[in-house]
């Protein structure tokens, strides 16, 4: 009950800005019409639009996949490194504070047909760039991110 009530501001200001935010755009999206009543024309279109589910459902899927992913190779790395020294430790999570584009543009350079693994490997088995299951977005948000998850495990573990 005490840890709770010390996260209780935090938690707080983080609703207030977080929920003022949604309730501006949910209100500017029914801005009222020339008669005075509420417009909910565009959330109408939006969920009569077969392309939204479409993308709502790649989305969901290359979340739950990426966050998979990262999860399993930020614990396999936390069992590989758990017992090092300091510099190792350090050294795995090196990729943190690197930008989100640069690790995409880096990859778009390594795997995008014409790319360097493409040319160096004679072809992937796999078009990870423009693939309709978003493979390449999976990889590149997992490899980006399973060193913010070691770093917040090893930090867990002492």
């Amino acid at each position: 009950m005490r840890a709770a009530l010390g996260l209780a501001p935090a938690v707080g200001v983080t609703v207030a800005l977080f929920g003022a935010a949604l309730a501006g755009t949910v209100r500017a999206s029914l801005e009222p019409g020339l008669d005075g009543r509420l417009d909910t024309s565009a959330w109408r279109a939006l969920a009569a639009d077969p392309v939204f589910a479409d993308a709502l459902w790649f989305t969901l899927r290359v979340a739950v996949l990426s966050t998979l992913l990262a999860a399993v190779l930020a614990f396999g790395a936390v069992l590989l490194f758990a017992g090092r020294g300091t510099f190792s430790r350090a050294l795995v999570t090196l990729p943190v504070p690197v930008p989100h584009l640069v690790v995409a543009a880096v990859a778009v350079l390594w795997l995008a047909p014409g790319g360097l693994a493409d040319r160096l490997l004679g072809g992937l088995p796999v078009d990870l760039v423009r693939d309709p299951w978003g493979l390449g977005i999976v990889a590149v948000y997992a490899v980006k991110e399973a060193p913010f998850l070691v770093l917040l495990m090893l930090a867990a573990m002492g």
